[in-house]
């Protein structure tokens, strides 16, 4: 069984106004407050991705103990095809404050979308602002079910 590493923010980052700040983002997970993650790549995401929904592969969801690339990694969650977690394909547009997934539809207001990563749209802002190439896409790693493209049920 292959395992793909995505490493989960224990603080906000030197550049984040809140630098050095708790993220609480275990916990956010947990509550299902934080259901998903953006990552680029897209092309590597989507390969893993048919591994992963063939039960080949599976996610290790983890942080560093200590400093980031100098301590420990201790696992937090695993996640394999049973848990419905899902990838989709995003491009954003900040000044529109809209993101339409690769087939050009929109599917969210950038205010949900920060909301879905376990953040205020300040901090959103604050974390992917200027690293974030509104010419290149990106992919939501889906913890749920929940999927922007597809209609949810209300309550």
């Amino acid at each position: 069984m292959t395992t793909y590493v995505i490493m989960l923010a224990y603080r906000f980052p030197t550049k984040h106004p809140k630098r050095g700040l708790l993220t609480d983002f275990t916990s956010k997970i947990i509550r299902g407050v934080k259901i998903h993650t953006i990552r680029d790549n897209v092309q590597l995401w989507t390969k893993r991705f048919k591994k992963i929904e063939k039960g080949e592969a599976v996610i290790s969801i983890r942080q560093w103990v200590g400093k980031p690339y100098r301590s420990k990694q201790i696992e937090l969650f695993v996640f394999d095809k049973s848990h419905n977690i899902g990838i989709e394909i995003i491009d954003i547009n900040w000044l529109g404050r809209s993101t339409r997934n690769k087939k050009d539809i929109e599917i969210l207001s950038t205010e949900m979308l920060a909301e879905n990563d376990g953040l205020t749209l300040e901090d959103f802002y604050g974390w992917f602002g200027n690293n974030f190439n509104t010419g290149q896409s990106k992919c939501i790693i889906h913890f749920t079910g929940f999927r922007y493209a597809t209609p949810q049920p209300n309550g």
